[in-house]
């Protein structure tokens, strides 16, 4: 088989190349938190730069390091990212059949399958939202679990997402998936374009956003998809927000998926596990949340 490597583009940048810098980011495992009796099957991660996103990326993994160690509960991790660079067709998914991922903490192994409508390594290779995941893939899950990785394009309805994700699952081998969506939350202030509760340092602004962040959240961790579009508004700037409907979108269509929760808050399938921002006070700042679901 021929080896596709998809190349490290933000190491040294976004993320240090030092392994011990690097894994230092990720934070320290807290005391022991409180688990579902089930292994997670989804989670949202931030995908700034680590010295913002660690913590948040830390939050999840470090909560099921033990469960890990013992016994990964996934055989494929699939990240699945907007496009940040070029341009994606609504309704669309990018894949390439990468066969492994460079990390300066030593390769993670690929899935050779591509999982898109079309294949765009390039695309891929360049996408910020994919590769700052991977370190903290190979950090906690070792060599183990082989990964795959697509862009998706604008889902604007439900309908839109199942159809994306109906094809998505089509080509997908029969695995226990975990789907890591990469996401940062609202990007707030005049630098965003976006000030809907004013544009200065005003504490308000920020509670205002931290609501509008959480309702989507938990919209999220409801594991329903017709119940995160009925929150997630018109107007967002959550960017992995049609990442997020798309891996929805595929466990609704998987085998034995079944969403007990709501959008109100911790439920049977998901909870919120963070909620922070970029340096505070500023004008404009984005925020990052961490989000799980259940089986």
């Amino acid at each position: 088989m021929k080896v596709m490597t998809n190349h490290e583009r933000f190491a040294g940048s976004w993320y240090p190349q030092d392994p011990r810098e690097l894994v230092a980011l990720f934070g320290a495992p807290g005391e022991a938190a409180r688990q579902s009796a089930n292994a997670p099957v989804l989670a949202v991660l931030p995908h700034a730069g680590l010295t913002f996103s660690g913590a948040g990326q830390g939050a999840f993994w470090y909560r099921w390091f033990e469960r890990i160690q013992r016994d990964p509960p996934w055989d494929l991790v699939v990240i699945v990212s907007p496009s940040h660079y070029r341009h994606v067709p609504e309704g669309q998914i990018v894949g390439a059949p990468f066969t492994e991922f460079a990390t300066p903490l030593g390769p993670l192994p690929g899935a050779p399958v591509n999982l898109g409508d079309r294949e765009d390594a390039p695309l891929l290779e360049g996408e910020h939202g994919i590769e700052l995941l991977l370190p903290g893939v190979r950090h906690f899950l070792g060599e183990s679990v082989p990964v795959a990785a697509v862009i998706t394009g604008p889902l604007p309805t439900t309908e839109s997402a199942r159809a994306a994700a109906q094809r998505l699952l089509q080509r997908l081998p029969d695995r226990r998936v975990l789907w890591l969506v990469s996401s940062d939350f609202t990007h707030y202030g005049a630098r965003f374009g976006y000030t809907p509760y004013g544009a200065s340092a005003d504490p308000a602004i920020r509670e205002a956003v931290q609501q509008d962040d959480l309702r989507v959240a938990r919209g999220i961790a409801g594991g329903e998809l017709p119940g995160y579009y009925a929150v997630l508004g018109q107007r967002s700037t959550v960017c992995g927000r049609y990442a997020a409907a798309l891996a929805l979108g595929c466990l609704e269509g998987s085998d034995g998926w079944s969403a007990r929760g709501s959008a109100t808050g911790s439920t049977g399938n998901g909870a919120v596990l963070g909620w922070y921002t970029s340096p505070w006070p500023a004008a404009s700042f984005v925020c990052y949340a961490t989000v799980e679901v259940c089986k």
